[in-house]
């Protein structure tokens, strides 16, 4: 098992300049200094002409600068801002940001979305959020190609894909996309579902070795949240408290003695010492039992015949030495 921890930065007001930590073409930075309204200058990117030299200049915005109306929106701006914005000017926003770590002695930038659009309005703006430490401070710049961006920590494939911006999840299609986001939209409303390559699978390949255990146990808890009265000077701290109220289990085994038809139910209070016993008792008639039975073999001739012709191990199909 690995345990990360991880320092929680929430999504603050994006503000004054900060330094894009990698050379990227496909994002936008514009210096505004020490003022505080860099997701003005954002959000006005897409306004440019495409061939337009020196973007990350204020003096470049002049003409788009009253494209939206930002009388909602204050400076810096949070994420509620933004919501607001949306409504306003009837346009759709979604925020990424980055994490970086060290592979093989080098650094290397994740990109991962806080908020998304959906759906997505024809007038739409993918923003990247950069954060500073010291001093504390959030800075909004603009997305040219969302693809380009993040296309090279999702595959290898020089083809032309198409990504869910929620999980990043991508497809060849936009029909395949589209299918998709039916099923992403209902599992996560705004949250980030994480996607991983396929070597976060663990795969057991060698079937011809498999021994089947005898007693197996499946067992589900059922617990409800009691509220809490949390620290006020501490805002992260526990809201709320779970309590066991049930649990059922499943044996399943070939053993006829211990067969069971339908899982144990259990309702009530402290339901987990209930379990913790129920179990406990189980696994301990179920050892007197198993150890009390005679470990005769029964074989017929035939059998007997087979095993005596063998030559290597059933399991592992290696041969005897």
């Amino acid at each position: 098992m690995e345990l990360r921890v991880n320092r929680y930065y929430a999504l603050h007001r994006g503000g004054t300049f900060v330094k894009l930590p990698f050379r990227k073409n496909n994002v936008v930075n514009v210096n505004n200094g020490e003022s505080n309204d860099c997701f003005r200058y954002a959000m006005l990117g897409k306004f440019l002409p495409r061939d337009a030299q020196h973007k990350f200049r204020m003096e470049k915005y002049v003409d788009p600068f009253n494209r939206y109306n930002s009388s909602d929106v204050r400076f810096p701006t949070s994420k509620d801002d933004i919501v607001k914005f949306e409504k306003r000017n009837n346009v759709s926003v979604s925020v990424f940001e980055f994490r970086e770590s060290l592979v093989s002695n080098k650094r290397k930038y994740t990109v991962y979305p806080i908020k998304v659009a959906d759906p997505e309005r024809e007038d739409h703006t993918d923003l990247f959020c950069l954060f500073s430490p010291v001093p504390l401070s959030h800075h909004y710049c603009w997305i040219s190609n969302f693809e380009q961006l993040v296309r090279k920590q999702l595959t290898k494939n020089a083809n032309r894909i198409n990504i869910c911006k929620k999980c990043f999840t991508h497809e060849n299609s936009m029909e395949q996309l589209s299918q998709h986001r039916v099923l992403c939209s209902q599992v996560s409303k705004d949250a980030y579902l994480p996607s991983f390559s396929n070597e976060r699978y663990l795969k057991f390949e060698n079937h011809h070795k498999e021994i089947k255990h005898n007693y197996v146990i499946y067992a589900d808890f059922e617990a409800y949240l009691e509220q809490t009265h949390g620290d006020s000077e501490h805002p992260a701290s526990a809201y709320g408290r779970h309590i066991s109220n049930s649990y059922a289990y499943l044996l399943v085994t070939d053993d006829p003695e211990f067969k069971m038809s339908e899982p144990k139910l259990y309702r009530g209070e402290e339901a987990h010492i209930k379990f913790l016993d129920d179990i406990s008792t189980l696994v301990e008639r179920i050892s007197r039992s198993y150890n009390d039975k005679e470990g005769k073999m029964i074989m017929s001739h035939e059998d007997r015949a087979t095993f005596e012709a063998e030559n290597r191990c059933g399991h592992c199909e290696v041969h005897f030495s």
